[in-house]
């Protein structure tokens, strides 16, 4: 009996979505009867889906990362679902053989690997549900699987697609089972020649936080060739839900397997008894190596338990967009090429970073790595916050302006214009607005120790003042600078984000820039000079991940090392509900 408990903690950030049905009802004017306008749907781009749920969107997007071959496979889709062969046959760089003519006992290979053990399997890496179910020495039997409760199965063909740790050249299989949000029930039923007989009955439950499902099969063969016969029963389950940042599911399996071992045919009877067996006749030979008193058979019994739980970053995200003000920047960032595209060379991603405001109690930052500077990536970072967001002018951030966030621009950067003029030609307007800019820098040194209540007050009383008279000053000499010289880009860049600029005025949680965060961007900056690029997508995320716990740890004092190791050693037996205990702001070390 083979007994598994995996237990892996996966960080990196997820993406949700929501539908939201929308009906809209004039109230009529004079009329008897309002019109009543046919409902309209809106969806997300992503899938919204239960914690670490199968999402065909989100794996393909996944392997299109990849280096080396893929397949996706969704065998609920197949006429027939009973047998392995039934949901990966036709799939490129597969091969299924019946090699005992029973019930799921099929050869697999990959790439040729594999293909010499039997019953045994070796030479591929077989996942359930993103963990292992191979033994220690590689190997694994294939007959515990049940392809019918198999939502997906991705396939990752060689070496350069394997996960880390993965120690064959062949590749690997992960069969992504089906949850309660998938199927509320299904009863299967199947019967025919050579004594086959299957049953599945299955179902499941979805709530607010949570879903569950259940199923049991049992499947019965007598086997076309004699000695041949197999069974099958086996139950399983997984249970998960979502509370905040905290993504949990667990597996239970029970699979109880046997099947008989057939004998070769011999040459000679090919034709005229092609389902005999050397040992099941009446020649001498035959009552040697009687098969049916040698009775050689396989049984396997496995007891699986596992658990996946995802905390990090997600997490943290909750945390920070729990603040109604909060710093955005973005970097770029080295990636390979994908897939077909890779051909040694990098093409520009970009790190993007969100941190409540300097003002804030919460010391965190989360990074977000994405393939591009497109504007959508901050929509869906922030989808569902409301508050003051403090950037820089990059258009990106145009488009999430609205009702529900509002710009706070940096005085930094305006400072920056008038710095950068100055340096080239000596400007005089640029030297008298930096004067002016920096007696607004001294009232924010003076209050950088106050409450927010009490910067208020003194920006109300020091602050607007030199603000007014800043923007009488930069309006008049405007009138008087050429168009499309460097002194009216300098004016202009401030005047047209005046609105945004001077928003700290009446809010005393408002930083005065976005240094913030750009002291949160130094790390980067400077560790990209070392690990040059990320290797995909995929790589970059977890090392976004990873890079926001390092950093918000180091914001909170905290040696990095330290944390990491703590935290992924009480993590497996910590408590779900409790899992913001282990975050960087709040962590306190068990060895305290």
């Amino acid at each position: 009996m083979s007994h598994f408990s995996r237990f892996r903690c996966a960080l990196r950030p997820l993406a949700w979505a929501a539908a939201v049905t929308c009906i809209a009802t004039p109230a009529g004017v004079g009329a008897q009867t309002a019109a009543v306008l046919p409902d309209v749907t809106v969806r997300a781009d992503q899938d919204g889906r239960l914690p670490l749920a199968p999402s065909a969107q989100r794996e393909r997007q996944r392997l299109e990362q990849l280096p080396g071959g893929t397949n996706l496979i969704q065998p609920q889709q197949a006429a027939r679902l009973a047998t392995l062969r039934d949901a990966l046959d036709y799939q490129p760089g597969i091969v299924l053989q019946d090699f005992f003519g029973a019930t799921d006992q099929p050869r697999l290979s990959i790439r040729g690997s594999g293909i010499q053990s039997n019953p045994v399997n070796r030479g591929v890496v077989l996942l359930q549900d993103g963990l292992p179910l191979n033994e220690a020495d590689g190997s694994f039997v294939i007959g515990t699987l049940e392809p019918r409760n198999a939502a997906l199965v991705s396939a990752r063909r060689g070496a350069n697609t394997l996960t880390p740790s993965a120690t064959t050249l062949g590749g690997e299989l992960d069969f992504q089972s089906l949850t309660g949000a998938d199927e509320p029930g299904v009863v299967r039923a199947e019967m025919g020649s050579f004594g086959r007989k299957a049953l599945q009955g299955a179902f499941g439950l979805v709530g607010q936080q949570w879903d569950g499902r259940v199923s049991v099969s049992s499947d019965r063969f007598d086997g076309y060739r004699h000695h041949s016969a197999s069974r099958r029963d086996a139950l399983h389950a997984n249970v998960g839900f979502q509370s905040g940042g905290v993504e949990n599911r667990t597996y239970l399996s029970w699979t109880d397997l046997a099947f008989e071992i057939p004998n070769v045919v011999p040459k000679d009877r090919v034709r005229s008894d092609p389902r005999g067996v050397m040992g099941d006749g009446s020649t001498p030979q035959d009552k040697a190596i009687n098969i049916y008193q040698r009775d050689p058979r396989r049984e396997t019994q496995q007891l699986r338990l596992a658990n996946r739980t995802r905390w990090g970053s997600d997490a943290l995200r909750q945390e920070v967009l729990a603040h109604s003000i909060v710093h955005a920047d973005e970097t770029p960032v080295q990636m390979l090429k994908r897939g077909s595209e890779r051909d040694g060379k990098t093409h520009r991603a970009y790190l993007w970073a969100y941190t409540p405001g300097r003002h804030e109690d919460l010391k965190a930052v989360v990074y977000d790595f994405c393939e591009s500077r497109a504007g959508k990536h901050a929509c869906e970072f922030l989808n569902g916050w409301r508050g003051t967001l403090l950037v820089d002018d990059f258009a990106g951030y145009k488009q999430l302006m609205g009702e529900h966030i509002i710009e706070a621009a940096c005085w930094a950067h305006a400072r920056r214009k008038f710095f950068e003029l100055h340096a080239a030609n000596k400007s005089q307007i640029a030297e008298q607005a930096l004067v002016q800019i920096g007696q607004l820098y001294e009232v924010e040194r003076q209050a950088s120790n106050v409450d927010g209540t009490e910067r208020l007050r003194m920006r109300q009383q020091h602050s607007r003042p030199i603000v007014a008279k800043l923007h009488a000053w930069l309006s008049e000499h405007r009138s008087k600078v050429p168009e499309g010289s460097a002194t009216a880009r300098a004016i202009d860049y401030s005047l047209r984000r005046w609105q945004a600029l001077t928003r700290l005025l009446d809010n005393g949680q408002l930083p005065i820039d976005n240094n913030w965060m750009e002291n949160q961007m130094r790390p980067v900056a400077l560790g990209r000079k070392n690990w040059l690029f990320a290797g995909s997508l995929r790589a970059g995320q977890r090392a976004a991940a990873i890079m926001s716990l390092i950093q918000s740890a180091k914001l909170n004092g905290h040696d990095p090392h330290a944390y990491l190791k703590d935290v992924m050693t009480r993590l497996p037996t910590h408590k779900d509900s409790r899992i913001g205990e282990l975050l960087p702001h709040r962590w306190q070390s068990a060895t305290i």
